[in-house]
């Protein structure tokens, strides 16, 4: 059965009823399911708007609803399953997601404050979106890889490039195959500040981490035995805490970070595992044929993620990332010929969404002024995300790597 029935389940039941009545070979080709006040019940079709009495097989019923506002907020209330209250952070980006997945555009009017959705006061229309299955076929290397007996998958890419969730996605597609898979983050192995060498001159430096410790901890996993793995405190400097994790002699690692390519790591298990390299690649070119770089969208990304969840002011984070640009320069480019495969981050309607989050932080004009912005070359990538409509997010999925950065992931960072 076409998810497209599931999907109608969640209304109310005498809406769900009639969409049920329509024929497979209609249901099929339905993206989208459009509900406002006062109008028909339409639908997206192929990516086109289409009346409900246009659709083959369309009930009379159907065709003749015109939906008013009382029949919208119950909708509304169904579609939440009863509760506003549990969907109230999603509402707030103007969305709600069912109980079956499907994602719900959630348009009307709110209540604002500095800029930002804070509570949904009139529902005037709904979107339903029809979530189907869809196989993506993986990089040629990497199918051809998992075709062979190999034990390590090792994930490079600068900070903000999106490794981290590459990494979980490729630990769900290899589990669903029925691979066990024990994912590491190189994170987690930085030495205790005062057991750093001499030779770790920076943040970024290789020498900053404990290889004995990780390396030790990928054989031992491999060796089927059950780990405790470090959680490094990045506030304290040092160990936080320790999490077990079972090996299994057949397992695949992943083990993900930035210096996974560097000689001081990789020369001692080459021949165990493949390197990936993950990075935004893709050059965007302004109106005024200026080139906004792959690290300036990398800022961008970090300005919302690290505003949100690690509290660093923008400046902060825009002083910083001149370091770890730096760091890349010297620690990482030099290895990246030691990845078997390249992966190219970006999306293409992702500067559309950082539009969105960048115009919601408060002040941002005010703590990034043109002239800052000048001195540290970044007035191309401002000019970019200003000259672009900003979008909401219902529709990116929750696995995306747009959503290590904006919130609402599926995985825990």
């Amino acid at each position: 059965m076409d998810e497209y029935y599931q999907a109608v389940r969640a209304l109310p039941a005498w809406l769900a009823s009639l969409l049920a009545q329509l024929p497979v070979q209609t249901a099929v080709r339905i993206q989208e399911l459009r509900l406002r006040t006062g109008c028909a019940v339409t639908f997206t079709v192929q990516g086109r708007q289409c009346s409900a009495s246009a659709l083959p097989g369309c009930p009379p019923k159907l065709a003749a609803i015109r939906l008013n506002a009382l029949q919208i907020e119950e909708i509304f209330h169904t579609l939440c399953n009863g509760s506003v209250h549990t969907h109230e952070r999603e509402l707030a980006e103007g969305y709600l997601t069912t109980a079956v997945g499907n994602r719900v555009g959630v348009a009307g009017q709110f209540v604002q404050r500095e800029g930002q959705c804070i509570a949904l006061q009139k529902v005037t229309s709904l979107n339903l979106r029809i979530a189907r299955s869809c196989v993506i076929p993986l990089p040629p290397a990497l199918d051809k890889l998992l075709e062979q007996h190999f034990t390590g998958l090792l994930v490079v890419g600068e900070p903000g490039s999106g490794k981290t969730t590459t990494a979980m996605r490729l630990r769900d597609y290899l589990e669903n195959l029925g691979v066990k898979v024990c994912l590491l983050s190189m994170d987690n192995f930085f030495l205790p500040l005062e057991k750093r060498p001499p030779e770790a001159t920076d943040w970024e430096s290789p020498y900053c981490v404990n290889v004995e410790l990780l390396l030790s901890c990928i054989g031992r996993l491999l060796d089927g035995e059950l780990v405790e793995l470090p959680v490094y405190d990045f506030k304290a400097g040092g160990v936080g805490g320790y999490k077990p994790m079972q090996g299994d002699k057949d397992a695949i690692i992943i083990a993900e970070g930035i210096h996974m390519l560097n000689p001081l790591i990789f020369d001692k298990i080459r021949g165990a595992a493949t390197g990936v390299y993950v990075a935004p690649r893709t050059r965007i070119l302004t109106n005024e044929d200026r080139v906004v770089r792959p690290e300036q969208l990398r800022v961008a990304r970090r300005l919302i993620r690290d505003y949100h969840t690690r509290g660093h002011s923008l400046r902060e984070t825009v002083e910083r990332a001149e370091s770890v640009n730096a760091g890349e320069v010297n620690y990482i480019r030099p290895y990246k010929n030691n990845a078997a495969i390249h992966i190219d981050s970006f999306h293409d309607y992702e500067v559309c969404i950082l539009a969105k989050y960048l115009g919601n932080i408060p002040n941002i004009r005010e703590e990034l002024t043109a002239e800052y912005m000048e001195e540290h070359d970044l007035t191309d990538l401002i000019r970019v995300v200003e000259s672009v409509p900003p979008l909401h997010t219902p529709y990116v999925p929750l696995n995306s790597i747009v959503r290590e950065f904006v919130g609402g992931s599926c995985y825990e960072y």
